[in-house]
This record gives structure tokens, sequence and C-alpha cells, in this order.
């Protein structure tokens, strides 16, 4: 079948009305999309699964069940056989008793019963509180989606309009494909999460660093914490680990770094601590000086413009962001200007941070003026899908759209993305759910994984 079809069937589910055809089912049930019970089993599990839960505090799936279930027996049974129990025990109660009793026998002969088990296990994978549903075209069973097949309708649908006529087949096969690289990749993450030691002030920003070196996580928190071990700063040691490759190693990256420094002093920048941490964008520059001479054009132009509101601070922030952009540094700040226009002309009612430093990430995402309408416009609207899909509050979706603005896919897409692979982080980290640190990572990196 192809992915319109399957949206058609998994609607079927959402309304409680099921048409297919067995052929269509079997394909489902083989991808692990939907399952298909006897609806004697189903009874039998409601029967059960609550009994062993009660008296022996575990499931059926649990290897020592039949052992715990046994025990409970084997103490309610004792007391039905003592004659002096039953004589000093009100009527009600040995009724209950031998309610109990009879429930308990029931629950050992399935729990004891591997094949019996193993088809009531089987519908757990099921979401909670699913409904089942019959086809009587089919007959007597009765058929769930798997939390699997949940997943797939989700983002199925969302990608109709790419795969709708492909064969359901192949966008399993992607989405398969994503679902790996985001489990691989959050383990990664969990392992960087976990040994970067204490830091004071946003720690996934170290974590996310360190991710972008492209180096395994454990080869990246050698190079991390050896390189801590002699700045002791958090942000200057994923600055080296970064840059390590590309300059011969980190004492060439400190030393080329301090050049920095020492050509934005000489361009006439005081030794602020945001100057001097602006630096390592003059690393790429062929030579630092021209760098500096760059800087110093782009600070003067966004100085200039209002941009920054005259507070020093930002404007060299502002730069900071704008040294790899394309074009001269009239064409970037003229990019920045035109992006401020463009938001302001595009009010939102949820808290926005400073409209500056928004449009000045905006202005060096794009190559020409043209561009800065639509993206813009794109920027808005992955705003509104990461709040309609919960993704993020109103306090942080504008950075968390600003990282994920440009992976590909619709607006609802990137939401989605930035959502399973929030929460797969979040589980590698034994969380329940993802938290602003989850969410900020897998914006991150939400490119990586569109499909």
């Amino acid at each position: 079948m192809n992915g319109t079809r399957a949206i058609q069937i998994f609607a079927g589910f959402r309304q409680g009305q099921l048409s297919f055809e067995a052929k269509e089912i079997d394909e489902l049930i083989k991808l692990e999309l939907v399952l298909e019970c006897d609806p004697r089993d189903l009874a039998l599990l409601d029967q059960v699964q609550p009994v062993v839960q009660q008296y022996a505090e575990t499931t059926i799936g649990d290897p020592e069940a039949p052992q715990k279930v046994a025990a409970r027996l084997a103490e309610i049974e004792e007391k039905l056989k003592s004659s002096w129990a039953r004589l000093t025990t009100r009527d009600s109660k040995v009724k209950a008793q031998e309610s109990s009793r009879k429930q308990l026998r029931r629950a050992l002969a399935v729990v004891s019963d591997q094949l019996t088990c193993g088809r009531l296990l089987t519908l757990g994978s099921a979401p909670l509180a699913t409904l089942w549903y019959p086809c009587k075209v089919l007959g007597d069973e009765v058929y769930a989606l798997t939390q699997r097949g949940a997943r797939v309708e989700q983002q199925l649908a969302l990608r109709s309009d790419r795969y709708g006529a492909h064969p359901l087949s192949a966008f399993i096969k992607q989405f398969d494909k994503t679902e790996s690289k985001m489990a691989s990749f959050s383990s990664e993450i969990a392992t960087l999460s976990k040994n970067i030691g204490y830091v004071k002030k946003n720690p996934h920003q170290v974590v996310i660093g360190l991710a972008k070196t492209g180096m395994p996580a454990t080869q990246a928190l050698g190079v991390y914490n050896a390189n801590m071990r002699a700045v002791h700063a958090p942000d200057v040691a994923v600055t080296y680990a970064r840059n390590a490759d590309a300059y011969g190693g980190a004492q060439a990256v400190a030393e080329r770094i301090r050049a920095a420094q020492r050509a934005l002093r000489n361009a006439g920048f005081v030794e602020s601590p945001e100057v001097m941490g602006a630096a390592k964008t003059l690393l790429p520059y062929p030579s630092v000086e021209d760098g500096a001479q760059r800087f110093k054009a782009i600070f003067n132009g966004i100085a200039g413009s209002g941009v920054a509101d005259g507070q020093f601070p930002l404007a060299v922030k502002c730069t900071a962001r704008l040294m790899p952009a394309d074009g001269t540094a009239a064409d970037v700040v003229q990019r920045v200007v035109a992006a401020v226009n463009a938001l302001r002309r595009r009010p939102v009612t949820y808290p926005q941070g400073h409209e500056g430093m928004l449009a000045t990430a905006l202005a060096s995402m794009v190559r020409e003026l043209a561009e800065i309408e639509g993206l813009v416009d794109r920027f808005r609207q992955v705003e509104a899908a990461l709040m309609t899909a919960k993704v993020c509050s109103g306090t942080t979706v504008n950075q968390t759209a600003l990282e994920c603005v440009t992976a590909p896919g619709t607006p609802a897409e990137v939401a989605d993305t930035v959502s399973a692979l929030a929460d797969q982080v979040a589980h590698k980290n034994e969380r329940a759910h993802p938290n602003a640190a989850d969410v900020a990572v897998a914006a991150s990196f939400a490119k990586r994984f569109a499909f």
C-alpha cells in the first residue's frame, strides 16, 4: 500500500471504524504498526493483570511472576484450610478469600503458561488506554495501533505530500533510519552531559559545542578535559576543542586567539570581556589583522544603525554573530536592518528576545537582501509550530526557532523533528520528559534528522 492508503487506515482507528483488506492489515502487522488479537485474550488480560498487580505487586511479564503469585495463593489457601481461622473470621471475609483464591488460581495458570502469557504480553505494545476495534469484513479479531504505529501515523501525516504516493515501506525505511540515528546521537549527548563536570551556566551549550566537533563523545571529552585543566573555563575549552585540528592543536589555537585579541585592541577596541570573547571569530581569517578590520567595519555599521540601542556589549555580540556571514560589512548590516523591520511587521504576543539580536541571527543565515522577508516569514511560522506542538514555551521559542529555522521540511515537520529528538535525548539522560536543555540540543541538530 502507499502512504495515502495507510493514512486512511490509520484514520479508521481514530474514528473507531476499521476498513481494510487482509493483505493490507498483514502488511501493517508485519511492520509492527498494528496489533491483532483474539477478543478472548483481551478479556483474559483484563482479568489477570489486575490480580497479578494487586496480590503479587508485579506484572505478567515478570519472570518471577509465577513464584510470586504461587506464594500469595499458598498464603490464602493456608488460611482457608484452617478450621480455627474459618471459625474466627467473618463470613464476608472468608468469601472474599475464596474469591481471591479463585482469581489467583486463574492468574497462576496464565503466568505459568508461556504461550498464553506471550500472547498477552504482545498486547502491551499498544499505547496505554488504547481502544481495540473489530474489522467486520475480516472476522472476530480486534485491532489496535502500536506505540510505533501511533508515531508513524503522526509523522507520515506531516509528510503526506512527499510520501503519499510512495509505498509505505519506503517511508518506514526512512522513519527507522532516522529513529536509529536519533537514538545513537542521543546516547552520545548523554555521554557528554554526564561527563563534562560542573559548569555554572548553561552546561548544555558546552554539550552542543562538543557535539559539533564531530568527534566521538569519548574523544571530545578527552580533548575538552585536557583543555579544562589548562584554562579552567568551559567556553574556552570548547573553543580549543572545536578548532584544535584546524590549527595544529590547542596551544596553536590559544596563540592565534591571543593574536586576534591584540589585533582587536590595535583596531581601537577596549579590552572588555565581550571583545576578548569575540576574538575567536577572527580565527578563520588568513590574517587576524584582516579579520579585525572586518570586525571593526561591521561593528561601526551596527552601532550606527541603532540596532544595538547604543549598548556596546550588545553591538559586539551582534558583530561576532555576523563575522561568518556572506558579503561586505555594509551588506550584512543592511540585511540586519531589513530583518529588524521585517520582524516589526510580524509582531507576536509572546515574549520576544532582543529584536536586534534576533535580526542579526537571521541576517547571518542568508546571502542576499531579498531573502530576508522569506526567512522572517519562515521564522515566525516555525515559532508558531513549536508553540502549537508544545515543544517549548513562549519564553524560549525565539531561540529554539532560530536554531532550527533552516532545517528542511515544513514548520510542522521541523517542530515534530525537534520534539522527537528531544524525547530521545531526555530518555537517554534518564528523564521522563524533555527539559529546556534537551530541547535546545534537539533544535541545534534538527537539520541532521529531517526526512
